[in-house]
């Protein structure tokens, strides 16, 4: 595992020359790239920073990968294609989804080392090069000799860290991608020289990054290495990949709508016959406005789509019917509703090609949900009587339910509905009671001229 530490220490004074106190290594790891690499950033998770310092460090990190494909190809006078490489960046919500298997090097954000303090660190996983960038700030605490070692202990401070400093932390780590080791003097006094100038730093890979990014440049030294690792002949070819197959989803702001429905889930098509559905609705009170149409969409089973409008009547109901035919399409239809801003539910209904006499029209027809949901809101109180009379007058015009007309007492409007009625609807509504003990329940309240049904 490759470290590195941040000074925050200014720096004053640029020498032109390096005293050499020591001699200094440049090893080379066991790592490289056989295509040309593929680096992909992650979005950091950082709910209390701004955006624009998000896009801050995104920009600087990926500057920070891009320095190598720059300084490599600044040297060849031709065929600088051999040096390319592609930085992705992953967004939060597409790293739900996002397939890392093309990502040759995977850089992410923390808050903080655990268990060390470092501001970067480079490892091999799975065959990847892994970096991570601490965002946060690091402090020198205290600094101590001992023989010919010299110390620093660190500390983390509650302020996040300049961007150009990752950048420069993203360059260093990777170098270790790359298959560099650190740039290491024998003599502990000048590699602390290094990080502290007064000279700039012979390589990038020196034990220490500089804030200040004039004084971490990939040097000559550091483009040699990396064409002796690579032998002069670049990262290879470019890698094939496929497109990621992430899914888009569309918001949707929801609550203009007490209820939108079709009456049945399946048509039959029959040769010489027509049927119509039935597509209503009701809109919601806060989002009913007078002379506002409703913007219906239709996708048929090929995908096309067809766009109607319907008047909200004066009640906030509304209607339309597609005609079932000969000439329909089999399979299935969605809908969907806009209104004064809001979105429907999607819905569906299906189409069944009763022509070739194979499929038998369903003998039963389930209440709708929407009646059910009706009835729940109604029960709540959510809704008022006359929203739940017309959704139990739907039902019974479309024969769904069947109300017996013998001893109907004429229509009172004085009489209120009975709490055990509204128990009834809120045990049904809610799959504690069955139809037929619901529709009980709407039988007593026509005998009773408290509801018209018919």
């Amino acid at each position: 595992m490759k470290f590195i530490i941040i000074l925050t220490i200014s720096i004053i004074l640029v020498s032109s020359t390096i005293p050499v106190f020591g001699e200094a290594s440049y090893e080379i790891l066991e790592n490289r790239f056989y295509n040309q690499p593929i680096t992909c950033i992650y979005e950091p998770n950082v709910p209390n920073a701004r955006d624009v310092i998000i896009d801050a460090w995104m920009d600087e990190t990926e500057l920070g990968v891009k320095n190598w494909q720059y300084e490599l190809r600044a040297t060849e006078y031709n065929k600088k294609d051999k040096w390319n490489m592609e930085v992705q960046r992953i967004s939060l919500e597409d790293q739900v989804y996002f397939d890392n298997k093309y990502c040759d090097v995977e850089i992410r954000f923390d808050a903080t080392a655990p268990n060390a303090s470092y501001a970067g660190v480079h490892w091999m996983e799975n065959g990847k090069s892994q970096i991570r960038i601490v965002y946060t700030d690091l402090e020198v605490c205290k600094t101590w000799t001992e023989g010919y070692y010299r110390y620093t202990e660190w500390c983390y401070k509650e302020d996040y860290i300049r961007s150009k400093a990752l950048g420069n932390i993203a360059t260093h780590e990777f170098g270790h991608a790359l298959g560099l080791e650190h740039y290491e003097s024998d003599d502990p006094n000048e590699n602390h020289d290094w990080s502290i100038d007064p000279y700039a730093s012979p390589s990038v890979m020196t034990l220490a990054v500089h804030y200040d990014e004039t004084k971490n440049k990939i040097r000559q030294l550091d483009i040699d290495k990396v064409k002796e690792i690579y032998d002069y002949w670049g990262f290879g070819e470019l890698k094939e990949t496929t497109p990621q197959d992430i899914p888009v989803f569309e918001g949707k702001n929801y609550g203009g709508f007490d209820s939108f429905f079709v009456p049945n889930s399946e048509y039959i098509k029959e040769r010489g016959n027509v049927k119509f559905v039935t597509i209503g609705g009701l809109v919601s009170e806060q989002s009913f406005s007078r002379g506002q149409n409703i913007l219906l969409t239709v996708e048929f089973p090929d995908g096309e789509k067809e766009e109607w409008k319907v008047l909200a009547t004066t009640n906030r109901q509304f209607g339309a019917q597609m005609i079932v035919n000969e000439e329909s399409q089999v399979g299935e239809y969605f809908l969907e509703a806009k209104y004064m801003g809001y979105d429907s539910e999607k819905i569906s209904f299906s189409v069944l090609d009763g022509m070739t006499n194979t499929i038998q029209p369903k003998k039963e027809t389930s209440i709708p949900n929407w009646i059910r949901n009706n009835a729940k809101w109604w029960a709540s109180g959510t809704i008022e009587d006359r929203d739940f009379v017309m959704g139990v007058q739907y039902l019974a015009q479309q024969k769904i339910i069947r109300v017996d007309n013998t001893n109907i007492a004429p229509v009172d409007p004085n009489q209120e509905i009975p709490n055990w009625v509204r128990n009834n609807a809120k045990w049904w509504g809610n799959g504690l009671i069955t139809d037929s003990d619901f529709v009980k329940g709407i039988q007593y309240l026509a005998q009773q001229g408290i509801i018209q049904v018919n």
